[in-house]
């Protein structure tokens, strides 16, 4: 059987929890507070990963006052998914648990994850348990940039949010309106025609010493988009505001790769722009010419 102590040091109560992890015949994540032995089981049929993650976030929620945690997790969960994988993922649950989106008028971005610890001597569990809370600190930081409001999040703001982050290993590059336009960035000067906001080329680069490969990353970062002249149903319009959750996901990713220093060169590409109607957008029927030297009609 598989035990795992949990502390949460920023509880000062000294209430405990004890929960069993088994397998059963629960299709869905569920508590059973019913239990004799234990404060709780979970007895699900079969595990994923998702199930895991799904299992920390639960255990985060509903046992949030808990200064200690202990987990029993049976050996007939184990026969399928590794002890590590368990710690993992049930950290990054965990880690995850109590996350809600608090407005503030700044790009500045605020990553606060639930401060479980794993008491163990282990190193192996221990490195498991600190990848977890490192892949939800990196999601946190996409998610954050992904809810900021268009007002809030643009091209030059989206910079300076990840700026801030001061991404330890990573080179930022920045390349702006003019130089663009000059270097004849055709379909991204096109989209940004009708915006009053400039918009940003942003190069992320992680090299760490003696990297395996070269992975490239290129992330959608349109920060708000309306749809230029050809306006979208106002039923999708608040949502536009998400449409640069591809750059969003770029930058999470390579905080994560440069915080587990992954031994993989990585070059994230972020193209940022808003697109807004007004009497300088593109048309219907206009023609760009992209950096490949290629034209390009619009069609809508």
């Amino acid at each position: 059987m598989l035990i795992l102590h949990l502390h949460h040091h920023e509880i000062t109560t000294n209430r405990t929890s004890s929960l069993l992890i088994d397998l059963g015949e629960q299709k869905n994540i569920e508590i059973d507070f019913q239990a004799e032995d234990y404060d709780g089981t979970v007895s699900k049929s079969a595990y994923s990963i998702a199930d895991i993650q799904d299992l920390g976030c639960l255990l985060g929620q509903q046992l949030s006052k808990s200064q200690q945690l202990t987990l029993y997790i049976t050996p007939l969960c184990l026969q399928h998914i590794e002890a590590e994988y368990w710690i993992k993922w049930l950290s990054f649950g965990l880690a995850l648990a109590n996350y809600r989106y608090q407005h503030q008028p700044t790009e500045t971005i605020s990553t606060s994850i639930t401060q479980y610890q794993l008491e163990t001597s282990n190193t192996r569990w221990q490195q498991a348990f600190n990848e977890g809370k490192v892949l939800a600190l990196s999601q946190l930081t996409a998610r954050e940039l992904i809810n900021k409001p268009g007002n809030v999040l643009y091209p030059e703001s989206f910079v300076s949010a990840v700026e801030q982050l001061a991404l330890s290993g990573v080179t930022l590059s920045v390349l702006d309106d003019i130089t663009m336009q000059e270097q004849g960035f055709g379909g991204l000067m096109g989209v940004s025609q009708g915006s009053n906001k400039a918009p940003r080329l942003l190069t992320l680069e992680y090299t760490p010493a003696n990297p395996s490969c070269t992975v490239a990353l290129v992330g959608k970062g349109v920060t708000f988009d309306s749809g230029g002249i050809s306006l979208k149903q106002p039923s999708y319009m608040s949502t536009m505001k998400t449409d640069m959750a591809g750059a969003a996901a770029v930058v999470g990713a390579i905080q994560a790769i440069s915080a587990l220093q992954l031994p993989i060169h990585v070059l994230g590409l972020c193209g940022l722009v808003e697109n807004m109607p007004s009497s300088q957008a593109l048309k219907p029927g206009d023609v760009v010419t992209m950096l490949s030297g290629k034209s390009v009609e619009i069609i809508t």
